[in-house]
């Protein structure tokens, strides 16, 4: 049976990070399909299509923005059942969204997809929930390395689906016809220069660090190239400083978090994205990065790389080594054949994975769960 009606409770738009972008493009594609999608989300968060958006009061200090937002959406997940009454709950990330899930009064089956750092926590301080966890009715990771851990944790394996994120393919498609120094006029960046783009959240595991020591070995035979860090968080001071100590300071350059509409030009605008994550679960912004026409250095620690052949469809490295960076970095930056051949091929696999199919792949199993035994869902 398909469903009439889902539940969302998770992260959402306007936010351009990972969980918050997965959650909004699985509500609103669902919602095209005649499907009444109800989101509970957080506070700041705003309606992106046809969805409805209940927004949750919380408290804004870190450890008790968390702890009133599953409580609150905990509740108000009870209440929409029992009044609405809804087919499926699902929810998106596992130590907020899916502790709220886990603890509301619901007759329907609750569907709980893990996005990477949650499932971190609940491999470290957080393991204790995971029992209250495994009340769902079935899980999804956005990888198979994902998946994975998750068996290794306790949850079922034959309760585990793999759907992965995609991309606005037809979107990007388009924006990779715009020349890159039309793009870099849109977001403001230097319009002649060579640019080394990395764009992610600011933090410890995103390991933006790692990229300046490789940059330092290179910044003497690439005289006008950039690096240019795009997004927000606790190591942005730390990177200017390390820079200057350096002494490549001139030539790296932190822009604010963009919004999302201005993703994919900050993408096209780069002549390389460099993605040296030291755990990363899947990776939306190498996807986007190859649909518009900009190769891509991707850790092999990226769920993503499980899909890519390197130096085909991306240039896969340690993300430890400074060398290796700076190897891959030079390659690109210094043979343009070689950075057109990886393009041209790595728009097959952006190709396959599309927000339409990630969208598919949810209806499959939430007709699946309903009771639709014709309904195959792979685990």
């Amino acid at each position: 049976m398909l469903p009439s009606s889902v539940l969302l409770i998770a992260p959402y738009n306007p936010t351009p990070a990972g969980v918050e972008v997965y959650a909004t493009e699985v509500a609103t594609r669902l919602a095209r399909t005649g499907v009444r999608v109800e989101v509970i989300s957080y506070l700041e968060s705003k309606k992106a299509g046809m969805e409805t958006v209940y927004r949750m009061p919380t408290v804004s200090l870190p450890l008790l923005r968390g702890l009133t937002f599953t409580a609150s959406a905990s509740a108000a997940a009870s209440i929409l059942s029992l009044l609405r009454g809804v087919d499926v709950v699902n929810a998106h990330y596992a130590v907020t969204s899916g502790v709220a899930v886990s603890l509301a009064k619901l007759r329907a089956p609750k569907v709980l997809t893990f996005h990477g750092s949650d499932v971190a926590l609940l491999k470290g301080v957080m393991r204790p929930l995971v029992p209250l966890l495994l009340s769902c009715t079935f899980y999804v990771a956005v990888s198979r390395r994902l998946a994975c851990e998750l068996a290794a944790l306790g949850f079922p394996r034959e309760r585990i689906t793999v759907i992965p994120g995609g991309v606005d393919f037809k979107g990007l498609s388009s924006i990779a016809k715009i020349p890159r120094e039309e793009a870099r006029r849109a977001v403001g960046l230097p319009v002649h220069a060579r640019i080394i783009l990395f764009m992610a959240p600011l933090i410890p595991y995103k390991n933006p660090l790692v990229l300046l020591p490789a940059f330092k070995k290179l910044v003497r035979s690439l005289q006008d190239t950039y690096l240019v860090y795009c997004g927000r968080g606790p190591l942005a001071r730390e990177i200017l400083k390390e820079a200057s100590g350096l002494k490549v300071g001139s030539r790296v350059a932190l822009i604010p978090e963009v919004s999302r509409d201005k993703v994919p030009y900050v993408l096209r605008s780069a002549d390389v994205l460099v993605v040296p994550s030291t755990r990363e679960a899947w990776g939306l912004t190498v996807l986007e990065a190859m649909a518009v026409g900009t190769p891509v250095i991707v850790s092999r620690f990226a769920g993503v790389s499980d899909v890519l052949v390197n130096w085909r469809h991306a240039i896969v490295v340690n993300p430890h080594s400074c060398l290796e960076l700076a190897n891959a970095i030079k390659a690109i930056l210094e043979d343009p054949s070689l950075a057109e051949y990886i393009v041209k091929r790595a728009i097959s696999i952006a190709r396959k994975f599309t927000w339409e199919l990630t969208a598919k792949r949810y209806l499959r199993l939430f007709t699946h769960i309903l009771g639709d035994a014709s309904e195959k869902v792979q685990v």
